[in-house]
């Protein structure tokens, strides 16, 4: 799918665009701060414009254990100042506020700004539509928040929306697993996730705020139909590259 609707593809701007942030602040032991920036805008897409939202940097942030400035001013710090390098305003900045993200969110509410987006993966799904072309509530589709947030950015792929995707996200993305509660979507829980993959997919949750921020502010359409590739064989590749000791046969299995 990564390949297939070009999800890591580069972009040719064919027009203005909006340049937005969004931080998985990552408290937990072992995780990662992982700020990132991506654009929004038209391109020219095989002769037909559209729009999308493409990744162009990734940043881990490192924080000063030892330091006299308190961590989550350290952060914020280290936030604003990137964002200002960049040209993000408030209004299109977004953060993980699930556990102790929230503090920092306090600190950049009255230091910062209060325009920026809070985006919490805990508790149940919205209320809002699944899509144009599925009218049931969202909790009527997944079982919590956090497989809402995750599945938008599989249909923004599917869509033909995303680009520019960095290969850890992109990796991390694929890696959780899913299963079904019923009739509701759930995925893997961080906690098996974690255990897992001896790592927390970071990358994969601060793209996913990403496109909330993008979906919340309006940027990107709700209209646009599912793009029709056909089979890409570049998948093979990539799938080769994230397993090579894989026994599975990429030669002869179907698309994922």
């Amino acid at each position: 799918m990564v390949v297939k609707f070009k999800v890591r593809d580069p972009v040719t701007w064919i027009g203005t665009y909006t340049v937005l942030a969004a931080l998985d602040p990552a408290y937990e032991g072992g995780d990662r701060k992982v700020l990132g920036f991506a654009k929004v805008g038209e391109i020219d897409d095989e002769g037909v414009s559209k729009t999308v939202l493409c990744f162009y940097r990734t940043i881990c942030l490192k924080l000063d254990i030892t330091g006299k400035e308190p961590l989550h001013f350290q952060l914020k710090r280290q936030v604003t100042e990137e964002c200002l390098a960049e040209g993000v305003e408030p209004m299109y900045f977004g953060m993980d506020v699930t556990g102790e993200g929230g503090g920092t969110a306090d600190i950049l509410k009255r230091e910062w700004s209060t325009e920026f987006l809070e985006v919490s993966f805990g508790g149940r799904a919205s209320d809002r539509m699944v899509s144009d072309i599925n009218p049931r509530k969202c909790y009527e589709e997944y079982f919590n928040r956090v497989s809402e947030l995750w599945y938008q950015v599989r249909r923004c792929s599917e869509r033909g929306m995303i680009r520019g995707m960095p290969v850890e996200m992109a990796t991390e993305f694929c890696s959780r697993n899913y299963e079904m509660r019923g009739p509701l979507i759930q995925v893997e829980p961080k906690t098996k996730m974690k255990l897992r993959m001896n790592r927390s997919p970071d990358y994969a949750d601060m793209g996913a705020v990403m496109v909330e921020l993008a979906v919340v502010r309006g940027l990107l359409p709700s209209d646009v139909v599912p793009t029709k590739n056909k089979f890409n064989r570049e998948w093979v590749k990539f799938a080769r590259a994230m397993a090579p000791r894989s026994e599975y046969d990429y030669e002869t299995a179907s698309e994922p």
